[in-house]
């Protein structure tokens, strides 16, 4: 069986466990709709998705490749790159600060995911610099909520 079966599958079961347990839910009288239905509906679309996975899995029974250390990393080497910028960022978090190591990341981020050529980088800064003040304002000015600041700013 094709591992997208197995996890499909696995999924499957998951969501249906989830639905039943959206029944303990209270439901309060005067409410239409109540509480469970958005949980539900999300559960729905995720039961019908994995069983999208179960089917696609069954169709995928092709031979095994043979697995090499270079072809590994050749398939997953965006998602590592990615991993590895998240972490370089939360460490420069408390040093640079939100705003700087936000922009610096979302440049970063959008250049290892495809952003290339310096053709493109009024774009890039517009968007990390869009990015970096846009969420700032959002959290720190409206709700309140401390970001860091780090050691170049205080």
């Amino acid at each position: 069986m094709h591992r997208d079966a197995v996890v499909g599958g696995l999924l499957a079961l998951l969501s249906l466990f989830l639905l039943w347990k959206t029944q303990e839910i209270p439901h309060p009288p005067l409410i239409p709709i109540g509480p469970a239905f958005y949980p539900r509906v999300i559960l729905a679309i995720f039961l019908v998705l994995s069983l999208l996975l179960v089917v696609s899995g069954f169709r995928a029974q092709a031979a095994p490749r043979r697995w090499s250390w270079q072809a590994w990393f050749a398939r997953y080497r965006v998602i590592l790159g990615c991993f590895a910028v998240f972490g370089v960022y939360v460490l420069a978090l408390p040093i640079l600060g939100y705003l700087l190591a936000t922009a610096l990341f979302t440049v970063v981020m959008q250049w290892l995911l495809g952003r290339h050529g310096l053709r493109r980088l009024p774009g890039v800064l517009a968007v990390a610099i869009g990015t970096s003040l846009g969420t700032y304002f959002i959290f720190e000015l409206y709700l309140y909520v401390l970001l860091p600041r780090g050691i170049l700013i205080r």
